[in-house]
């Protein structure tokens, strides 16, 4: 690679994770070292064009292994559905997985919402719905807000919790759930 194409990567990879970095969680802020550049190198070949999946896939797994938790979730998004490396549910949700217990709460919403569709199985969706709701993610507070709301996934029928999650939800910006909370008054 020459010196030109690894800074174009390097500013690729920065301005992907403009978008990224404001969804780390506080205790995984990204800190120089091997697990970090192995995933700025994962994300640059993620997000080339054309993009080099397997390459992307080597450089995560090497992140991940040296402790980079935003390396899980760039493995669930390589293994998801429709993705160039998707090699079935049981793979996917394990590195859905992996990526909701490092505290993501995209991965824990998107692992609630496979379980709860049956695209993948093995877990209870309803958990991961919590966890993500609880990190602030407004689908994940809007669907629980529902589950409270209809007493379903393992939930009892609680209209003060249901009001409460809907706020949340609200608050973070979900118009859909902001115009359900207009319902209620």
């Amino acid at each position: 690679m020459t010196a030109r194409e690894a800074r174009f990567f390097f500013n690729l990879a920065r301005l992907a994770l403009s978008g990224l970095l404001w969804a780390v969680p506080a205790q995984a802020q990204p800190e120089p070292g091997p697990a970090w550049t192995g995933f700025l190198a994962g994300l640059a070949l993620e997000y080339r064009c054309p993009p080099e999946a397997a390459g992307a896939r080597e450089h995560y797994l090497a992140a991940a292994r040296a402790g980079s938790r935003e390396a899980l979730l760039g493995l669930a998004r390589l293994h998801g559905p429709g993705s160039p490396l998707w090699q079935g549910p049981d793979l996917w949700r394990d590195h859905l997985l992996a990526a909701a217990r490092a505290g993501w709460a995209e991965a824990a919403f998107s692992l609630a919402e496979a379980l709860e569709k049956k695209t993948v199985s093995g877990l209870e969706p309803t958990p991961f719905y919590l966890q993500a709701a609880a990190a602030g993610h407004p689908a994940a507070a809007h669907r629980l807000a529902a589950l409270y709301d209809e007493g379903a996934g393992g939930l009892p029928r609680d209209p003060g919790q249901a009001l409460m999650w809907l706020t949340v939800a609200a608050a973070r910006d979900d118009r859909s759930a902001a115009l359900e909370l207009g319902r209620y008054y």
